[in-house]
């Protein structure tokens, strides 16, 4: 065996032994007595879910649901959560709905299942829920929330639990066969992989009922989740499906995003009224252990590098942007004109945030469910936050080290991002910090 190849198995051991080192069990953040019950008011809260994982007691376990005779097959229902709200903290106007149901306890995710065998029968009684939960809540819309690797169903839940519980909105979960199991990375790949078309067709249901009911959908992916969005781009490029899109921590290749964007892009540009929020965090070590397994290229996630710099500065990258769909058919005044107009489009919709400040733990990678909220109603950080204009600081220690090792020559700064900041240092104004991967 050569020097170089044992150098090579020694950086991917490295890498693994990093992820060991800094992840905790996703499984942790929802056990009821890590955090005080004293000063907490108790929330249980619904989560409408779509999911091709078999049934497992009374939960959702790691395997594929058998497909048999049809690519079709998902399983849907409400499952109750227990979220737990510091009482130190009044809710926000949008969160006081008729959605919310008070709890006496912790209690384990309660599933209810739904008459539901193929995604033909989401027209049933997932229609009937959503339409339901929509009436409580008196909004017209709802969030899809797709998790990351390392999810078990409950740890999904939870996480889709505080998005609703924050934003007041009905939340569709959508989970796919994680293993939840912090080894088994290629299996979630995976897996996740295999989901995709189960997702496609929950997005094409959704879809439908935009047009036929005027169903506002905003969408929250997370870490590896949002592999099946990006992926999904043939069904709603140029849908306008989604109003508020939140790529949280993405674990997908950077380079690879824009090829996606660049290539399924509307040939006018992306569709007005959309925001579109990339959420990276320097905190964020599985992204960099996750940059070390793939050879030092970045991941979405870690906003540095050419990637980010054209979507924060796309005027000056028009080249990347440039729309080659029926370019032959077209004058060169015709193109011009075409690029300026997606130049201009992905200036006003694309928004990249630095939330170190809301990010906590050892391996970070959390979802600031509080913050999205914020956002989404009132355009603003939560309080005790600010947002403020900067330079993004690029790298964190792990990557630059993983970026050596592998010598990748990665540009630390993308250019002016928004930068979230505590408002006054001396002040607790720590989000809820349960989370999963």
């Amino acid at each position: 065996m050569s020097i170089s190849n044992l150098f090579l198995g020694f950086r991917r051991s490295l890498s693994f032994l990093a992820l060991l080192l800094v992840a905790v069990p996703g499984d942790f953040f929802c056990t009821p007595g890590a955090f005080g019950l004293d000063k907490q008011t108790i929330w249980k809260v619904p989560v409408l879910y779509v999911t091709d994982r078999q049934s497992q007691k009374n939960t959702f376990g790691p395997r594929r649901l058998l497909e048999k005779n049809t690519v079709a097959r998902v399983e849907s229902g409400i499952v109750e959560v227990c979220v737990q709200q510091d009482r130190t903290k009044a809710l926000a106007d949008w969160q006081k709905t008729a959605h919310l149901g008070r709890a006496n306890s912790m209690e384990p995710p309660k599933v209810n299942k739904f008459n539901c065998q193929t995604s033909d029968d989401l027209k049933g009684e997932f229609n009937a829920g959503l339409n339901e939960a929509l009436e409580r809540t008196s909004k017209k819309e709802v969030f899809v929330f797709i998790h990351g690797f390392n999810n078990s169903f409950n740890v999904a839940a939870a996480n889709a639990a505080r998005l609703s519980f924050y934003t007041g909105c009905p939340v569709i979960l959508y989970s796919w066969p994680s293993a939840g199991k912090l080894y088994r990375y290629s299996v979630d790949e995976c897996n996740n992989e295999w989901s995709q078309e189960h997702f496609n067709q929950l997005l094409e249901h959704l879809l439908s009922l935009k047009r036929s009911q005027g169903l506002q959908c905003n969408m929250v992916a997370h870490s590896m989740g949002n592999r099946l969005f990006v992926r999904a781009v043939t069904v709603y490029s140029g849908t306008g499906l989604f109003k508020d899109i939140y790529m949280v921590n993405p674990d997908f290749d950077a380079q690879t995003f824009i090829h996606y964007l660049s290539r399924y892009m509307p040939p006018t540009g992306l569709v007005s009224g959309v925001r579109a929020q990339l959420l990276v965090s320097r905190k964020d070590n599985a992204l960099s252990v996750a940059e070390g397994l793939f050879g030092g290229y970045t991941r979405l996630g870690q906003g540095v590098d050419f990637t980010l710099s054209a979507l924060t500065s796309p005027q000056s990258f028009g080249g990347v942007w440039a729309h080659h769909a029926d370019s032959l058919l077209k004058s060169s005044q015709q193109d011009a004109d075409t690029d300026a107009k997606v130049v201009e489009s992905i200036r006003k919709v694309f928004r990249v945030f630095d939330v170190t400040a809301l990010d906590h733990g050892m391996l970070g990678h959390k979802v600031p469910h509080e913050f999205i909220a914020w956002m989404h109603f009132r355009n603003q950080a939560p309080p005790g936050f600010e947002i403020k204009l900067g330079q993004s600081k690029g790298l964190n220690r792990l990557s630059r080290f993983f970026a050596r090792s592998q010598k990748q020559n990665i540009k630390g700064s993308v250019g002016e991002c928004s930068i979230v900041t505590r408002s006054n240092p001396g002040e607790d104004v720590s989000v809820h910090r349960p989370g999963g991967l």
